[in-house]
């Protein structure tokens, strides 16, 4: 998958509400960690946060930029 793909359809994927397809483009063993809550959380743990985000706030995201490519990372502003 191209980076501009990978970025489009995971906003799209936030814009839609759809903690599912947000968890999707993530590793599935991968441990994330939450800044607003200085804690590590697993994918499904994550997942199910996104349920209770998303049944509360429905914000909504586009692309601000260009999007930057490295050997390993992806990184854009939304």
């Amino acid at each position: 998958m191209q980076a501009n793909e990978f970025v489009n359809d995971f906003i799209d994927a936030w814009n839609q509400h759809d903690a599912k397809g947000v968890a999707s483009f993530l590793s599935s063993n991968g441990i994330y960690f939450d800044r607003l809550f200085d804690e590590k959380i697993s994918r499904p743990d994550l997942t199910q946060y996104l349920y209770e985000l998303f049944s509360r706030e429905k914000h909504q995201y586009q692309l601000v930029g260009d999007i930057l490519v490295g050997q390993s990372t992806i990184a854009y502003q939304y």
